[in-house]
């Protein structure tokens, strides 16, 4: 179906619904390598990101629930995470390549080295064994949502959706000010979670936005992405700082390092000043927008019948 919550339909079924596509869509994803297929590590990333924003936005209906599944579903991306940070680490060389012509000889000599590590890291034996074993944890996952308990009353589950929208939407804000007043790579990263979860928040509550939650999304996606590429960079940096010449000659190093420090200030800017604009408004205004949107349209829906699509539309559909 979609990745949406509709406030037509009781809120424990809409997520466990939404909660059990994300989950069988990574098991799919991975259970390629069962069949000596490469898993595609990126999409089965996404989809357990897409899982634990779902259940941070409604982690105040069942707060036991949230801090085991979330635990299940982190640790499973970590599980994955050596090969597709090695792949990461690539797409990152291959972006330098691009913005920086001038430099091909030694960022391609860098791009040419973390591609060895990412086939290295794919081919290895350890990788199809932490596949196994996710596909075991998600399907155990899915098990677990018939424990998932929340709230059935649309005052009760508005008011679930105001606290997970407003944390999120604070603690961004807290991070835009920390990453204001240092320099160190943390606050960014930690917004950058925050932003994808908000955009992710966005999308399950698009029938309550009040304005367009298209555009909202569309601005949150390109500041998550650029924030995705500063938190790359920081990476990057690390693995030269951590293997020195094992990646790039000593002749290189400062050159790369002084292309990182360039894109690193440029992105940062304007992230900054990206995210003040989309975090802006009072966080507690805007969840409460929201969860009146929300409240409205599950007790209109309560009081009368939903009634069937006509014929005609299913045939369309």
């Amino acid at each position: 179906m979609s990745y949406r919550i509709d406030p037509r339909l009781p809120l424990a079924a809409e997520i466990g619904r939404i909660a059990s596509e994300e989950a069988r869509a990574a098991i799919a994803l991975l259970a390629v390598a069962a069949e000596g297929g490469a898993p595609d590590l990126h999409a089965t990333r996404k989809r357990l990101k897409k899982l634990r924003g779902l259940l941070r936005l409604v982690r105040d209906g069942d707060p036991c629930f949230y801090a085991t599944e979330n635990a299940r579903y982190r640790d499973v991306a970590a599980s994955l995470s050596a090969a597709r940070d090695a792949g990461a680490l690539v797409e990152t060389a291959d972006r330098f390549l691009r913005d920086f012509p001038e430099a091909a000889q030694p960022l391609g000599r860098l791009r040419a080295a973390l591609a060895e590590r990412h086939a290295t890291a794919e081919a290895d034996a350890d990788l199809r064994a932490a596949v196994r074993a996710a596909v075991t944890r998600l399907e155990a996952g899915l098990r677990a949502l018939e424990h998932l308990s929340l709230p059935q009353e649309p005052e009760a589950a508005a008011h679930v959706l105001r606290a997970g929208l407003e944390r999120t939407l604070r603690r961004a804000r807290r991070q835009i000010a920390a990453a204001r007043r240092q320099k160190s790579a943390e606050p960014l990263h930690e917004l950058r979670k925050s932003v994808k979860h908000h955009w992710m928040h966005v999308g399950l509550c698009r029938a309550a936005w009040p304005g367009s939650a298209g555009k909202q999304r569309t601005r949150l996606k390109a500041l998550g992405e650029r924030l995705g590429e500063l938190n790359d960079i920081d990476v990057l940096r690390a693995a030269l700082e951590r293997e020195d010449t094992a990646l790039v000659a000593a002749d290189d190093l400062a050159t790369v390092h002084a292309l990182l420090a360039r894109q690193e200030k440029a992105l940062r800017k304007r992230c900054l000043a990206g995210a003040r604009r989309l975090f802006d408004e009072k966080p507690a205004k805007r969840a409460a927008r929201v969860a009146r949107r929300y409240r409205k349209a599950a007790r209109r829906a309560a009081g009368k019948p939903r009634l069937a699509p006509p014929v005609g539309a299913l045939r369309r559909a």
